[in-house]
């Protein structure tokens, strides 16, 4: 299981404050201590920043990949992790998403009743 919009109880390592925008949802992270704010994305391919977001805030790029020793959601570090630089159309507000090299090795369960994401 991928992702799951639950409202039933989903075990959970981590709870994390989610924001929801136009069908969107939104949750504050942090690369090597570098504050990010990431939509939730389970059908991309990897987690991926603006390219213009890592230059801005000097993760250094090797080519258009980036890897993390931390990567932390909810107070809690998943690092390390590849993230690729990637120019898409979001708002400005977005610096990313979080995709599917994070989302294939934790079970994530999105509750928009709460505002939450649970992660194991």
């Amino acid at each position: 299981m991928l992702a799951l919009f639950a409202s039933a109880p989903c075990p959970a390592v981590v709870v994390i404050p989610i924001e929801q925008e136009k069908g969107n949802v939104f949750a504050a992270a942090r690369i090597n201590g570098v504050d990010v704010r990431l939509g939730l994305d389970s059908g991309g391919g990897v987690v991926a920043l603006k390219p213009a977001t890592a230059e801005g805030r000097r993760l250094p790029l090797d080519g258009v990949y980036y890897d993390s020793r931390q990567f932390t959601l909810g107070g809690r570090d998943f690092g390390p992790l590849q993230l690729a630089a990637v120019d898409f159309h979001a708002p400005t507000s977005v610096d990313g998403f979080i995709g599917f090299n994070f989302f294939s090795n934790h079970v994530v369960c999105i509750d928009p009743f709460e505002r939450i994401v649970r992660v194991r």
